[in-house]
């Protein structure tokens, strides 16, 4: 039995000294990669300030840097932001330093904080609430890869004259798999912002329930600064205070999908809203949805553009972007035909439903065989494709008319400074509604349909239509 024992304690005890070593190795490997990764995003740049690697355990500084951040601060430098990194390496992991793991086997316990000097002056701007770092990023990397992350942010208040935000908390969990595919969640119960105008008026807006997924293939990271990717976002309810307008039930999903083959990148996106609230029209809407997609647009042209942003000349104005920017969008954007889609854009009211569908593309093939000119705009027009559908109920379309009319007859009336009278205005509104719809119909613009108002409009090779009608164009 000692045999045994000393056996172990022979092999065991030099792989617990040893091991460490080797997994601060892969931590610092990591962490190099990290930094690679927030450099290859646009506008981004990270270096590590300092990094110590010890056998148990390695210490870091990450310098993030943000470029052309206007409005953020009143100077032209980047944004600097040095973050803090605290590794405690493997195989036997203690959960250092953080609620978020255990006792357990992997190769690394990584924590991000904020600097010492950063974090107090936070503490003591911000009315936080809890104990701990205001926020803090945990991760483990397992014995097989694989890296779990948890970051939250306490509950925070920042309060001055011109501004004032609460956040609820927050909470953050998420993993990155061997096949480098990125998936994460985050729950944020209230966040509330109240912002005084110079003018001394007041802006807020209140959101509940926030709830976020995300998903991205990191390994297929296009040096576009794109990967194929999926976001969900549902609020429970999106406020403005001040104009008295309340959303509810918010759903949002967006998926973004790369064509290697023809090096092109999709964008898909629906947007549901159970209930908007528009106290100042009295309107009230259901059932919202936007189904919205941008197709087929060029990889290429968008590794073009970053390079031309990156570091344009001192004096460049108006005419050098028109020309070289101009050049882009007509030698590698317009050429792989993208398209901007409405698949659905609907909404009911007390008073009806309406529904419209939009295309807006360009016969990419044609275009790139014709000699046009990127200061002539006007001869992209015979290569676009432009497709509009809309419905309405009648009882909504006489709604809208009146709201229209209304306003007609209240800034005219203004004009003459003539005294408002609530019963003779609405009777003018009233009289004049009909008319109004009628002359959209005689003149084509509209076609009556069973309960319901339509219009079409169709445009392809120069020529368009109304509702099935030749249209004539000022061009």
């Amino acid at each position: 039995m000692k045999k045994i024992i000393s056996f172990l304690l022979f092999v065991i005890l030099p792989l617990l000294l040893v091991v460490p070593g080797f997994m601060g190795w892969q931590a610092e490997k990591s962490m190099q990669d990290t930094a690679a990764y927030i450099n290859s995003l646009p506008a981004y740049s990270a270096n590590w300030q300092s990094y110590k690697r010890g056998w148990f355990k390695s210490e870091g500084v990450l310098l993030v840097s943000v470029d052309d951040i206007e409005g953020l601060t009143d100077s032209t430098e980047p944004v600097e932001l040095p973050v803090a990194f605290h590794l405690v390496h493997g195989p036997v992991l203690l959960g250092h330093k953080t609620e978020a793991f255990t006792l357990g086997l992997g190769g690394f316990d990584l924590q991000v904080t904020l600097l010492d000097r950063h974090e107090a002056y936070l503490q003591d701007v911000l009315s936080v609430i809890g104990e701990g770092p205001l926020y803090q990023l945990a991760a483990r990397m397992d014995l097989t890869g694989r890296i779990a992350l948890h970051d939250r942010w306490l509950p925070f208040e920042f309060n001055t004259e011109a501004l004032s935000i609460v956040v609820d908390g927050y909470e953050g969990e998420g993993e990155i798999g061997l096949d480098r595919k990125l998936i994460y969640t985050m729950g944020l119960p209230r966040i509330r912002i109240k912002a005084m105008s110079l003018e001394g008026s007041a802006v807020a807006f209140t959101a509940k329930a926030l709830k976020a997924e995300l998903s991205a293939e990191l390994a297929s990271w296009h040096s576009a600064q794109v990967a194929p990717g999926k976001v969900i976002v549902s609020v429970g309810s999106l406020k403005n205070e001040t104009a008295s307008i309340v959303f509810k039930d918010m759903h949002f999903e967006a998926e973004a999908k790369i064509d290697a083959i023809n090096n092109t990148l999709s964008y898909l996106s629906e947007l549901n809203v159970g209930a908007l609230n528009i106290a100042a029209l009295e309107a009230d809407m259901s059932d919202i949805q936007l189904e919205l997609s941008y197709l087929k647009f060029s990889l290429a042209f968008l590794e073009s553009y970053y390079a031309l942003i990156q570091d344009p000349p001192a004096n460049a104005n108006a005419e050098y972007w028109q020309q070289y920017l101009g050049e882009l969008i007509l030698k590698e954007l317009l050429p792989a035909s993208p398209e901007l889609k409405i698949d659905t854009l609907a909404f009911t009211t007390s008073q009806g439903k309406f529904f419209a569908r939009l295309l807006l593309t360009i016969e990419g093939e044609s275009l790139a065989k014709a000699n046009v000119s990127s200061n002539n705009p006007l001869g992209l027009l015979p290569f676009m494709v432009f497709h509009l559908d809309t419905e309405m109920d009648m009882a909504l379309a006489v709604q809208f008319a009146e709201l229209y009319v209304r306003n007609q007859i209240e800034a005219q009336w203004a004009k003459e400074e003539r005294v408002f009278v609530a019963s003779e205005l609405n009777e003018a509104v009233k009289t004049q509604v009909p008319s109004v719809l009628d002359m959209l119909i005689s003149q084509g613009f509209i076609v009556s349909h069973d309960d319901d108002y339509r219009l079409n409009i169709d445009y392809a090779k120069g020529q368009a239509t109304l509702n099935g009608q030749p249209m004539p164009l000022p061009f």
